[in-house]
Formats: C-alpha cells, sequence, structure tokens
C-alpha cells in the first residue's frame, strides 16, 4: 500500500518538478561580469562614448557580418547591441569608482538569457561581450595599443648632464643644435668631464624662434665657466621619469611628447621638470624626415 502510494506521489510530484525546472530554466534572468581597470572613472567612461571607440576594443567572431551600435549612454554607462547573421543581443556596460582609489574603476557587463542557455549554449554574441569585458581591460591596460607608444614609469639612473640653452631663428634650429652639442663635448673634453656618450635634446617653438636646450652625460662634477653658458646640473638619482620609446621621423616626435603628456595626466602624475629626448640613434646632426630612436622622458612624482 505504501508503495502505491509513494508512486503515486513520484507521479504527481515529477511532473511538477519538471514544470517548475522548465519555468526557471527558460525564464530570462539577468547575468553580470566585472573587471576592475587601472583609470579613473571619467577616463573608462571615455571608452563607451561613441560606436567608433568602443570597435577599438569591443572583439567580434566574424568580423564583416558583425555590426555594433551604441545607445543610452551616460558618462558611466552604454547600452550596446551586437548584431551577427541575423541575430542580436543586447548588453549593457556600466562603470563605478572605487571608493578608496580614485585611479580604479570598475566595468560591469550586463545581459539577459535564460538558465539554460547560460549553462549549455555557446551563444557568440554573448562570447564576444564577455571576452569584450576582458579585452577592454587589456586594451586600457597596453600603453602601446592605448597611447600608441610602449610608455613605462622608471627609475633616474642617469644623473649628472652638461647643460647649455639658447634661442635662435626658427631656420637655424639643425644648425644650432649640432654646435650645441657640438660645444658641450669639446667642454667636456677639454674639463675632462668624462662624457658618457648620453645626449639629451628638447625645444620650444615659437613663432618665428625656438628655444633649445642640449645636455651631455658627463660622469665627473665640474664647476664650468661662467662666460661660457655652460651649466653642471644634476637629476636626483631614483626620481621617477615616464619614458616613451619612439622610433620614427624626427618631425613627427611631437606626437610621442602628446602621448606621454596624456599618460601623465590620466594616471595623475605631476610634472617634476620639463620633459626632454635622449638621443639613442648615432649622432645628432638630424634632418627633420630622418629616422631616429629616442625615448622621450617626462620626470614626474
Amino acid at each position: 500500500m505504501k508503495n502505491g502510494k509513494s508512486r503515486l506521489l513520484l507521479l504527481i510530484v515529477l511532473p511538477l518538478l519538471g514544470l517548475v525546472a522548465a519555468f526557471i530554466g527558460f525564464r530570462n534572468k539577468t547575468f553580470r561580469e566585472q573587471v576592475q581597470i587601472n583609470y579613473p572613472l571619467l577616463k573608462t567612461g571615455e571608452q563607451l562614448r561613441s560606436a567608433e571607440q568602443v570597435k577599438r576594443w569591443y572583439l567580434t567572431a566574424s568580423g564583416e557580418n558583425d555590426t555594433l551600435s551604441v545607445s543610452e549612454q551616460t558618462p558611466f554607462s552604454a547600452r550596446i547591441i551586437a548584431r551577427n547573421k541575423g541575430n542580436e543581443k543586447a548588453f549593457r556596460f556600466s562603470i563605478d569608482g572605487d571608493t578608496l582609489n580614485a585611479q580604479l574603476s570598475y566595468v560591469t557587463l550586463s545581459y539577459e538569457q535564460t538558465l539554460f542557455q547560460h549553462w549549455f549554449s555557446k551563444e557568440p554574441l554573448v562570447q564576444d561581450a564577455r571576452k569584450s569585458l576582458q579585452n577592454l581591460k587589456a586594451y586600457m591596460e597596453d600603453s602601446k595599443r592605448f597611447y600608441g607608444y610602449d610608455i613605462q614609469l622608471v627609475k633616474v639612473e642617469d644623473t649628472a648632464f652638461l647643460f647649455k640653452s639658447v634661442t635662435v631663428p626658427l631656420e637655424m634650429k639643425r644648425e644650432a643644435t649640432r654646435k650645441l652639442f657640438d660645444e658641450l663635448i669639446a667642454y667636456a673634453n677639454t674639463t675632462d668631464a668624462g662624457y658618457n656618450g648620453i645626449r639629451i635634446f628638447y625645444s620650444l617653438k615659437g613663432e618665428k624662434d625656438i628655444k633649445l636646450f642640449v645636455s651631455i652625460g658627463v660622469t665627473k662634477a665640474i664647476e664650468p665657466d661662467a662666460a661660457s653658458g655652460i651649466e653642471y646640473k644634476k637629476m636626483p638619482l631614483g626620481k621617477n621619469l615616464l619614458v616613451a620609446n619612439y622610433q620614427g621621423s624626427l618631425s613627427e616626435v611631437y606626437k610621442a611628447y602628446q602621448a606621454i603628456d596624456r599618460f601623465k595626466s590620466d594616471h595623475n602624475f605631476t610634472s617634476m621638470a620639463i620633459p626632454f629626448q635622449k638621443i639613442l640613434s648615432d649622432g645628432y646632426d638630424f634632418d627633420e624626415n630622418q629616422l631616429v630612436q629616442l625615448k622621450v622622458c617626462y620626470p614626474v612624482f
């Protein structure tokens, strides 16, 4: 008798459990994933500003057949609709700041799926969105991808320099730069200052003239004759430098300066001195269109 009642109970309960499971399994539910990004809230929010910006980090599996649209934008969120081969799905990316560290933000991806889809389906549009969330972090935290140059924070190693600055007409920039380096190197040799091959340059361009700042590294402390206009300067050992590697036309090195200045601002560094370029290519008498290798440096704290 008991077995009969048990079987009857099972016949009643099992279908009910099946209906409940089906109801839960096929009902849409909101799923969320989150990453931490080493940038302030506003900077991270810029990555949702337009479809063109989103396409820089949003990954799609098949490329040509995929389209993206961005809507419902706020400074800290956006709705992204991804389409592929007749299918489309909406995703929301939202950004929150860190309450203890203003240089950190959190990006949350939200989307709707049934539990069965979440457990058993590999829906391509969902997979693309999840990969894109991770790629947003990778994109922003890779300076080469995000700023166009490999930018690193390093410690000052070269500390002692002979320095001289002059202002000349724009058309005399190359000639004057060569003369300054020649003068500093000759002075280092005659005073036994120990020129070590390090060449440093910076310029400030005006409407008709340009101010040139030239330095060479030395290994010995000296007191230059004031009449020479040459100064002995020291950079504090162990202080911070932002360094961007540059290889390209000398005429376009300003782009590396702009990139490193954006990096400085985005990461809340404060300038300690003027930026400069450390010459890696042989020589120092370069034409504006000549390809050069440089390190663009910015002392910061």
